[in-house]
């Protein structure tokens, strides 16, 4: 999230303000960096939810959703496949599986189908999106 902040505010900067913002653009950029260095999960095959964690987070979508990859990277459509995979039972989608510290479970949250669903079509799924 850090990353979609610094890239709207560089173009709104652009586009209403007529400003370039040479130090934004430098700190977006650090971030994607070191989020395509660090972020991917060989081993899950996914981006999943901090740096060496094996644990899958529906919010690791924002990935592809928010522009950082292009939608037909293979490891933005590997992780949409392994969110639908692992996280979506029938029409419900949970964000993480994982123990959180807090009592109960995660539940399923519409935004995180609203995502599943936005990204399931950007990689050319829009059968599976629609249903």
């Amino acid at each position: 999230m850090c990353w979609t902040v610094l890239d709207r505010a560089v173009r709104i900067a652009e586009l209403f303000v007529a400003r370039d913002r040479p130090d934004w653009r430098q700190a977006r950029d650090e971030i994607a960096h070191d989020l395509l260095a660090n972020g991917w999960n060989e081993r899950v095959g996914a981006f999943t939810t901090a740096y060496g964690s094996d644990d899958l987070d529906a919010a690791a979508l924002a990935v592809g959703l928010g522009g950082l990859l292009d939608p037909r990277d293979p490891r933005f459509v590997a992780t949409v496949e392994a969110v639908d995979r692992e996280l979506r039972t029938g029409p419900t989608v949970r964000r993480y599986i994982f123990d959180d510290g807090l009592p109960g479970t995660e539940g399923g949250f519409h935004i995180c189908a609203t995502w599943l669903v936005e990204a399931l079509s950007l990689i050319g799924e829009a059968e599976r999106a629609e249903a």
